[in-house]
């Protein structure tokens, strides 16, 4: 069985609880000044909401530098998806040159951990790992890990973003058609976002790291990315015909969801409402628009029994401000690199 610290019920409005370890998490409670900082013991399971919401600082090696250089390695997210799915996200390059990258995730209902890594010939790294996809379709459960698993935890981010303000979000996108190239190796859905995550500085490494690999969807649903980075550059990687097409922005914001982007018509935009709100939203205000703002977006596109999380990535300051569950009248959770 793995270890867990339940803390989300010992925390006061005011004062200090210490784990072990050095001080990483900030919470802020609504309509409090003070912050809520947890010291913490790595390679540990931090319960933040009961069987709901985690915390694992990673410090082991989960090897993904040999994984990605070894053909006949096989550690991809098998699933077999009916939902009706519905996330979004939106890159925002602000006036002041604030990169924000927003990010609805809308999914079956269960667990949800945020997971920091630093790997020994990569970069650090937070990210958002979907347990319910884990159990559901790979057999692995947190409840039942030994510490000495937790690697497995690595290869799945559903979103995140790395020291040098490189973000990244999947969304599932029916029609995606993939490459079957077999001088390539394969990685799956979900380790393409570890792979920019560990590796890539910005937005044209993750291009160039990408092209290096074929994408294998396993028995998942097709997805496509929005990948972003705290110069203000962001796009859309799709596959379409075995290529990998590239949709940058044109304006100082991107908005993506659940159609495919490229060559998409206005009538496909319209027929998704959640893009047409966020667009309509951000030809009237612009790029004004702050990591509360956007949070606010966020919460109107989200579904009321889908949505599982809302986060908004600092790009620049390196931090991420997380709602769970639509409950958006109460003060986000704030994890900073």
């Amino acid at each position: 069985m793995s270890k867990k610290i339940t803390i989300a019920a010992a925390i006061g409005l005011t004062g200090i609880l210490i784990i072990s370890g050095v001080i990483f998490i900030p919470k802020i409670f609504k309509n409090q000044n003070n912050f809520q900082e947890i010291e913490f013991t790595s390679n540990e399971i931090i319960e933040l909401i009961e069987s709901d919401f985690y915390f694992l600082n990673l410090t082991v090696d989960y090897g993904f530098d040999k994984y990605i250089n070894n053909p006949e390695a096989s550690q991809k997210l098998q699933s077999q998806v009916e939902i009706q799915y519905g996330c979004t996200c939106i890159s925002i390059l602000d006036p002041m040159k604030n990169s924000l990258f927003g990010r609805n995730f809308d999914w079956y209902d269960g667990g949800k951990l945020i997971l920091v890594t630093q790997p020994e010939n990569g970069y650090k790294s937070i990210s958002m790992v979907d347990l319910y996809s884990l159990e559901h379709y790979s057999g692995i459960s947190i409840d039942e890990m030994s510490s000495s698993e937790f690697w497995q935890l690595a290869f799945s981010p559903f979103d995140g973003m790395n020291e040098w303000g490189v973000a990244v979000g999947c969304l599932v996108s029916p029609g995606m058609i993939i490459s079957d190239d077999s001088a390539k190796q394969n990685l799956g859905s979900l380790e393409f976002m570890r792979l920019a995550l560990d590796y890539a500085k910005n937005v044209s490494e993750v291009i160039d790291l990408w092209k290096n690999y074929d994408m294998d969807y396993g028995m998942g649903p097709d997805v496509h990315y929005m990948v972003a980075d705290a110069q203000g550059n962001s796009v859309v990687l799709e596959w379409i015909n075995g290529e990998m097409e590239v949709i940058a922005n044109t304006q100082p914001w991107q908005v993506v969801t659940n159609f495919r982007i490229y060559n998409a018509t206005e009538q496909d935009q319209l027929n998704c409402w959640r893009f047409s709100e966020v667009n309509e939203t951000l030809n009237v205000v612009g790029n004004s628009m702050n990591s509360s703002q956007l949070l606010n977006l966020l919460a109107d596109v989200s579904q009321v029994g889908f949505t599982k999380w809302s986060n908004v990535y600092d790009l620049i300051n390196q931090k991420v401000y997380i709602t769970i569950d639509r409950n958006y009248n109460e003060e986000p959770y704030i994890f900073t690199l």
